[in-house]
């Protein structure tokens, strides 16, 4: 565990939701035991492990987000991170569970009031204000052109079969062959590479970029930016 420094748990809601949502009969209640003992064991070795949550919202969650980040709070998680539902491609689960605008006006309202509540808990809600604005844009069907992203410079995605690109969603268009990157140097030269091939073939995902890295996921709000320094 000394060497772990960070863990991601997905929860989605309380056990009503999580547990057929993930298929897990008994999950919500196992991560309830699981997570705080992981946070004991982890102090007792003085580890500095981070751990975070990450919510999958939808219609049939959002009104309950403010509760379910109380509880993991409570279960010693110190970073919350969400994403709206995805998954176009399964027609048949997507339409009657994604967010709609209503949706996104609850979150809105919410947000304040949740980040308050983790802060007094010593954990905090990431995602800054523009990632409200990417998933409102969503709900409406409106498209985010994103001009340049700084493929490369910042994250790397990497897909089973070991094709590297700048995110998920560019995989086909800008995907580089894992085995083509030897040294420092081939890792380094990803970005330029990156740029020409969006040059000479821009990926139709960059004229409505859903990648949440670029969106401000991973973002803090300008308040607790600068109560940071």
């Amino acid at each position: 565990m000394r060497r772990v420094k960070e863990l991601t748990v997905s929860v989605d809601g309380f056990s009503n939701l999580h547990d057929p949502m993930r298929g897990w009969p008994g999950g919500f209640e196992k991560l309830r035991l699981w997570v705080p003992t992981l946070v004991r064991e982890a102090r007792a070795l003085g580890s500095d492990l981070k751990l975070r949550a990450n919510i999958v919202l939808m219609r049939q969650n959002v009104a309950d987000f403010a509760a379910l980040c109380s509880e993991l709070a409570e279960w010693g998680i110190t970073e919350i991170t969400y994403n709206q539902l995805g998954g176009r491609d399964r027609p048949e689960f997507y339409p009657a569970h994604r967010l709609t605008p209503a949706d996104v006006n609850i979150l809105e309202a919410q947000l304040p009031e949740i980040r308050r509540r983790l802060r007094d808990r010593g954990a905090i809600l990431i995602g800054g204000e523009e990632y409200v604005t990417r998933i409102r844009a969503s709900t409406l069907n409106e498209r985010i052109p994103i001009a340049d992203c700084e493929p490369g410079e910042h994250f790397l995605f990497i897909d089973e079969v070991g094709r590297v690109s700048p995110c998920s969603f560019t995989t086909f268009d800008y995907g580089v062959d894992i085995r083509t990157l030897a040294t420092a140097a081939d890792l380094a030269a990803l970005p330029g590479i990156f740029r020409k091939l969006r040059d000479t073939r821009r990926s139709a995902h960059c004229d409505d970029c859903l990648s949440t890295q670029v969106c401000g996921k991973f973002s803090r709000t300008s308040a607790e930016t600068l109560a940071a320094h």
